[in-house]
């Protein structure tokens, strides 16, 4: 019993640790917008306010996406820190030891390789260099104008589009990592998909009555 409280606690401070941090950083992304950018000097009342309601909306939208999260889990039987536990060990390439969670494991391994393949998209690609390209160049024209409020934000959001990218590889190697250990491959999730679509097909064949024609009722 020792041992399944100290996970719990464990998958509970997980979720507390995140939600802790997305506080932080909506209330010190508000308090920028705020107090610093577009400022001669920093508004610290301002800068309070606005990193206040930032923080509030962040706290809505965690509220709300963790009820969703919270749903999801249900299907498998878990609840939501242990639920948010295996999507982080499969992202870094782990399986779980335990067979109840290797099932969330799979799911979760599926979606992550439907989101490194979007983002390995041509075109999402050029988006994302065209927006850090524009970035950059916004914040070296404000560094110049003296505006270093927002250079900083410029390069800060600069940083934003360059880190997904950046670690890509390092994801899809965890990945296949995982993949390996699950017995998956690459593939088998747009085959179940497939699979999947072809079975509502066939049910959906298979529950539609034929109806005669009428010459042969009368």
């Amino acid at each position: 019993m020792s041992g399944v409280g100290t996970s719990r606690a464990s998958d509970l401070w997980g979720v507390v640790r995140i939600a802790l941090t997305l506080l932080m950083m909506a209330g010190a992304g508000g308090f920028l917008v705020g107090g610093v950018i577009g400022e001669g000097s920093v508004e610290t009342a301002q800068g309070l306010l606005f990193g206040a309601l930032f923080a509030i909306a962040a706290l809505v939208v965690g509220v709300c996406a963790g009820w969703w999260v919270r749903r999801r889990a249900a299907r498998f039987g878990l609840g939501l820190g242990r639920f948010l536990r295996v999507g982080r060990q499969v992202q870094r390439g782990e399986v779980p030891a335990d067979p109840a969670e290797r099932e969330v494991a799979v799911h979760f391994a599926r979606r992550h390789r439907r989101a490194i393949r979007a983002q390995g998209r041509r075109w999402v690609r050029y988006a994302m260099g065209f927006a850090a390209l524009s970035w950059l160049l916004g914040g070296v024209a404000r560094a110049v104008d003296g505006d270093y409020g927002m250079a900083v934000f410029s390069l800060v959001m600069l940083g934003v589009f360059l880190v997904n990218p950046l670690t890509l590889r390092r994801q899809e190697r965890h990945l296949e990592r995982a993949e390996r250990a699950l017995g998956l491959d690459e593939r088998a999730g747009d085959a179940s998909d497939a699979e999947r679509g072809a079975g509502l097909t066939r049910n959906a064949g298979a529950a539609t009555p034929v109806r005669p024609p009428r010459s042969a009722r009368r």
